[in-house]
């Protein structure tokens, strides 16, 4: 009986990268979820869960479009004529 290979990993997005080298630790994070998650659970995050987001902008400070870029579109800067 052939083995199966094991199914390939996704790797964490430039996002998911940013939000944890912002934080102290994975351990961290989770803890500062409202109720706390297990370690274990952000650590099989690929990206942030998009029901997570403004929890983790909200943690982190990064904005919410910058954690999901593909959800979220940056704010719309509009400048004023001066008279």
């Amino acid at each position: 009986k052939p083995r199966r290979p094991y199914p390939l990993r996704r790797p964490r997005t430039p996002e998911m990268l940013r939000v944890i080298q912002s934080v102290q630790s994975l351990a961290w994070l989770a803890a500062e979820f409202d109720p706390p998650i297990c370690k274990q659970a952000v650590s099989r995050w690929k990206q942030v869960p998009l029901d997570r987001v403004r929890e983790v902008e909200a943690i982190t400070g990064i904005p919410a479009y910058e954690i999901r870029p593909d959800i979220f579109d940056p704010p719309i800067i509009k400048f004023r004529r001066r008279a």
